[in-house]
């Protein structure tokens, strides 16, 4: 029986494209499920698809996040210089 676990990783790097700064940075790793090439022959590269998903999730909520930051962050800058 050929049976196979496979595993997806992931590196990211966010950089400021002015100063080349690093304003981010992330490593994740997910392990799939059994294959065995029987009856899941069709579904090979589903586990893959669900760590892409997961990671494209994760990483927009983020990235939401620190745009309401950065917003916040300049709308309280040009209260404070006026």
């Amino acid at each position: 029986t050929n049976l196979s676990v496979g595993k997806a990783s992931i590196e990211l790097e966010i950089l400021d494209s002015q100063t080349g700064e690093r304003l981010a940075a992330a490593v994740d790793e997910r392990a799939g499920r059994k294959y065995t090439g029987k009856f899941d022959k069709f579904d090979k590269y589903h586990t893959v698809e669900d760590a892409f998903d997961s990671w494209v999730k994760k990483l927009k909520k983020r990235l939401e996040y620190l745009s309401r930051l950065t917003d916040k962050r300049i709308f309280e800058h040009n209260l404070n210089n006026y």
